[in-house]
């Protein structure tokens, strides 16, 4: 509950994190526990792999409504297909497509440079990443000193909308219902000698992937988003998430539930070097068996000193 989350809020004058995130995971941990009084292992296991995104609950109602007032086709396209997105991160999802790509887009640093024009803004992503928790309603409510800029805003939103729409086209054709967040979305996994000879088998994806920074089954991607890439380039390439996920039941602590992003062999001729990609790619887990007489033994290994 308290990972990544910026738990001093807004209580007082001063940040004390480098990087004070969004508080969505921390809600909708809050929201799934709040829906029962017991839990079982399969439901903390299911809770991993979340992909509701509060965050984008709370941001689309502004974005559609600034959305709608433009006499963009392209534009108005995104609207519909916003509202109808269920929030859900997917890898089937035609939303998650258009969202992502948005917020990468830095909307938020391009408004406040024109409308301040201080070229000190131009540095603030690297400076002062607490500017991630800046919203539409940060710039629209009532009592907002930025509410004399709103044009310069809508502008702004259509603008880097109409950019996102345009390459969305461009990366996954012109027919918006067969786009797919898991085509954009996608992760791979390699060994740091994978060029030299005897490791090139230590590679396991690319593959989509659901998920987002702010969503249980966690996904924090980069890259060039949508648009012209080169060659087997991954438009957001997924680096960084849950590389370990376990679960531990307190009342059979040696039986756990967990699984390793790659594998737990740390030979390259070992059979278990990449055995549970596929097996964390699909939300699955294995059963962490700390009774020493249940153990598979699979081989023996002995140093001699």
């Amino acid at each position: 509950l308290t990972a990544n989350n910026d738990t001093m809020e807004d209580r007082l004058d001063f940040y004390i994190h480098n990087f004070p995130t969004q508080s969505a995971r921390a809600d909708r941990i809050k929201q799934l526990l709040q829906e029962g009084s017991k839990f079982t292992v399969d439901q903390f296991c299911d809770m991993q792999l979340d992909l509701v995104d509060l965050r984008a609950k709370e941001l689309l109602p502004d974005l559609i409504d600034i959305l709608r007032i433009s006499k963009d086709s392209s534009v108005m396209k995104a609207a519909d297909i916003l509202s109808d997105w269920d929030c859900r991160a997917s890898c089937d999802s035609i939303g998650a497509c258009v969202f992502y790509p948005f917020l990468d887009r830095y909307w938020q640093g391009k408004y406040m440079f024109e409308a301040l024009g201080d070229d000190l803004l131009k540095l603030l992503p690297l400076a002062a990443p607490g500017l991630n928790k800046f919203d539409l309603k940060t710039f629209i409510k009532e009592d907002s000193p930025w509410s004399d800029h709103c044009e310069l805003l809508k502008k702004i939103v259509h603008r880097e909308m109409r950019v996102v729409m345009d390459r969305l086209q461009e990366s996954l054709g012109v027919e918006y219902s067969k786009w797919r967040w898991g085509d954009l979305h996608q992760i791979s996994f390699w060994h740091r000698q994978r060029k030299k000879p005897g490791f090139e088998h230590l590679a396991v994806g690319p593959d989509p992937i659901g998920g987002s920074p702010t969503t249980l089954g966690m996904a924090v991607h980069m890259g060039k988003g949508p648009g012209r890439v080169a060659e087997k380039e991954i438009p957001c390439r997924v680096f960084h998430g849950p590389a370990y996920r376990l679960v531990v039941d307190l009342g059979d602590y040696h039986h756990a539930r967990f699984v390793i992003a790659g594998g737990n062999g740390g030979r390259r001729d070992s059979e278990f070097a990449t055995n549970q990609y596929d097996a964390w790619l699909k939300g699955n887990y294995f059963t962490l068996n700390l009774k020493r007489d249940e153990i598979d033994i699979h081989e023996i290994w002995q140093v001699d000193c």
